[in-house]
This record gives C-alpha cells, sequence and structure tokens, in this order.
C-alpha cells in the first residue's frame, strides 16, 4: 500500500455509535483486517488486542476477531531501542508471547485514563487504512504505514466494550492524523468531527464539514497535547454561575474529549450549579432517570459556557439529557418519558467536554493554528 500522490482537500468518512461511544473502522495489514476504534480526541495512542498477544481472557470480546499479526505479511514489533511511544513505553525483555511477535525485546506500554480503565500494549507497526463498516475510502486509499499498540491485557471497560480498540485523536507525533499528515496522505492535521447520537462524519485535511454554517472560534489552550479550550463565564438558564469558575482552568483545564460520552464540569461549581438548576426548573438536580412530559423537558435550561474569547458553546435539553429509550427529543410526545441527565459536577481538576457536549454541531480542530472552531449543524447523516 502506498500513500495518495496527490493533495486531498477534504476527506469525508461515515461512523457510527456503538455502545455509546462513537466508531471508525481500520483496514490494518496487507490482509485488511476490519478493527473497530472508538474516535477519541481525549488521548494520543491507537490500541486494539491482536491475537498471540492477549492470552486467556485478558483483552475481553468485541465486535471483530483479534487483529492476526500472522496473516498480514507487513507488520513487525518495533525494535527495542527504537520506541516510538517517547515518555511512555519502555524496553522489555522476552515475555511469553515472544513466539507470536518474533521478537525477544519488544517496547511495552500502559495507557491509564480517568474513569480507571487501561490497556497495556506492545508497540507494532504496520499498513493501517481508514474506512467505514464495508471497507476503506471509496475513491482511494486514506492509509499509511503506522505504529499502533497490540494490546496484552485491558482493564475497566475496555474488556467489556463493543468496539475493538480506540484511536487517540489529541495533539501528538504518533497520533493518527499526524502519520497520515506525514505520510502526505493530507495536507495538514486539522479535522473536523460531526457527531449524532447514531453516528456523525469525520473530515480529515480539511475545513468544516458543514461550509454553509457560521463558524465561531477560539484559542485552543495547550496542555498534554489535549485540545483545551479557556471557560471563562457559564451560564444555567439566564442565571450566571461566578462561584468556584477557577476550577475550569485547574491541571489540565477544560478539554474537548470525544472518547468520554458524557460532560464533567468542576466539583468547584457544583453547589452554585445546582442552585441556578433549581431555580430554572423548579425541581433539584440528579442524575437519575427523571419523568417528563414534553412541556416540562422542553423548559430545561440551555447551559452556556463562554470562552475566553467570546465563543458560546450552548448544550440545548437534547444534548446533555438521555433518553432512557431510544428517541428523538424534539418530536412532542404525549403523557411523560424518562430521561437522564449526562452533566456530572464532580470533577476535582479542570473539565471535560464530553461526547454529549459535541453533539449536533461540527467542531473543528487545527492544532497548528492553536484554535476550535464550533458551528450548529446537522449530523444526523
Amino acid at each position: 500500500m502506498s500513500p495518495c500522490t496527490h493533495v486531498i482537500l477534504f476527506i469525508f468518512l461515515f461512523f457510527t455509535a456503538r455502545g455509546g461511544s462513537h466508531v471508525i473502522y481500520l483496514y490494518v495489514g496487507s490482509s485488511r483486517q476490519r478493527i473497530s476504534v472508538i474516535l477519541d480526541t481525549g488521548s494520543h495512542f491507537t490500541s486494539f488486542p491482536c491475537a498471540g498477544f492477549c492470552r486467556g481472557d485478558s483483552c475481553g470480546k468485541h465486535e471483530d476477531s483479534y487483529f492476526d499479526p500472522l496473516g498480514s505479511q507487513t507488520g513487525r514489533t518495533v525494535p527495542c531501542g527504537r520506541c516510538r511511544w517517547t515518555g511512555l513505553a519502555h524496553c522489555v525483555g522476552a515475555p511469553t508471547w515472544a513466539e507470536a511477535a518474533g521478537e525477544g525485546h519488544v517496547c511495552e506500554a500502559t495507557q491509564k485514563f480517568t474513569e480507571g480503565s487501561s490497556w497495556t500494549a506492545v508497540e507494532y507497526e504496520d499498513e493501517v487504512s481508514l474506512g467505514d463498516e464495508k471497507g476503506i475510502v471509496e475513491g482511494g486509499d486514506l492509509g499509511a504505514r503506522f505504529t499502533f499498540g497490540c494490546q496484552l491485557r485491558e482493564t475497566g471497560l475496555f474488556r467489556t466494550q463493543f468496539p475493538d480498540g480506540i484511536m487517540g485523536m489529541a495533539m501528538h507525533p504518533s497520533s493518527f492524523p499526524s502519520r497520515l499528515y506525514k505520510a502526505g496522505a493530507v495536507p495538514n492535521t486539522t479535522f473536523s468531527l460531526c457527531l449524532s447520537r447514531s453516528g456523525g462524519t469525520i473530515n480529515l485535511g480539511g475545513g468544516a464539514i458543514d461550509a454553509r454554517r457560521p463558524m465561531a472560534f477560539t484559542t485552543m489552550r495547550r496542555y498534554y497535547g489535549w485540545y483545551g479550550v479557556s471557560v471563562a463565564r457559564m451560564h444555567v438558564g439566564t442565571r450566571e454561575i461566578v462561584q468556584g469558575m477557577e476550577g475550569f482552568a485547574r491541571a489540565k483545564g477544560t478539554i474537548l474529549d470525544s472518547g468520554t460520552t458524557d460532560t464533567f464540569l468542576p466539583e468547584s461549581i457544583a453547589a452554585p450549579f445546582k442552585l441556578a438548576w433549581k431555580a430554572s426548573t423548579g425541581k433539584k438536580y440528579s442524575t437519575s432517570n427523571v419523568e417528563y412530559t414534553f412541556e416540562e423537558f422542553s423548559k430545561l435550561p440551555r447551559i452556556t459556557f463562554t470562552m475566553i474569547d467570546g465563543l458560546e458553546w450552548t448544550l440545548e435539553n437534547y444534548d446533555y439529557m438521555e433518553p432512557k429509550k431510544d428517541d428523538d427529543s424534539r418530536k412532542p410526545w404525549e403523557g411523560t418519558k424518562r430521561w437522564i441527565s449526562r452533566i456530572y459536577v464532580d470533577e476535582r481538576n479542570g473539565a471535560v467536554l464530553g461526547a454529549n457536549a459535541m453533539l449536533h454541531r461540527d467542531v473543528f480542530f487545527d492544532a497548528e493554528a492553536g484554535v476550535v472552531g464550533m458551528a450548529r449543524a446537522d449530523c444526523d447523516y
């Protein structure tokens, strides 16, 4: 496989939602083995289970069969002493699965996530292309030789999730957008996401997905490679949150994380947030299932984050409220329906605007220019 030799201005790929996560498909190795991965702007590296590496039930069962390195003629482990994942990987010697890897010494890394799950993997290199459920990109092979992790074991949610693995999209030389750019497959590392509850679209190497709509921009807060934004003000309905706003800037700050389904706000604003919610709705704030008539649901407050340079990021009720059953919250209903708020006010350090904060809008990531763009859009392609 060779990278595209002509400049691609816009590459659109449709992806799906699986088990609450947004999933894209990779086709790996000379045999084009399909692997489903969570699209994650909150991490750097790509990894998934590999046959011969994961032993027993150490990696759980997922959508596809484990990637089989022996089924590809183009793959290899990254040699010890040339580890690519600087600061994470280290050299280990003669593990029990060495016969499958064909190496006595390899680069091993463990990645831990905030909610407690983790994976441990060996750096592996092979040909990787992007695609959808049915195959690679139509009209061209959007791929490159890429270093990913062949997982040895998974813990927590990684063991039980439906997708096979995870693809990190954060700012890092080892991310897939960076590798595509270095291979000449795309003209830059920018990308846009347009998420809906059923799936969405990614645009690589170009601008916003829906150019008909105006897009507002905010300066990116650079921190550990995450796509960070600077929240200056916040409103719940018409009521402004004043107390505890410094929590948005603590530690990692406020990051955009498509790999986290929900939104997590600083615990420092918990009390004023709950007071503002009660003032707006007349009810105590809850993250449990609540029955709403359509009229009650329609009156739930907008939650607005105003960035330091003026961009307003507003969550409507159908963004942050999740139906108990798959349904379209914008259509009237008779009687009551059960909904649950997926905004949690318990983050100790900074905040995470998760996938539900990114729903129903184009979100444009430009690491080189240091900006994030956002515009409301119809993502139900």
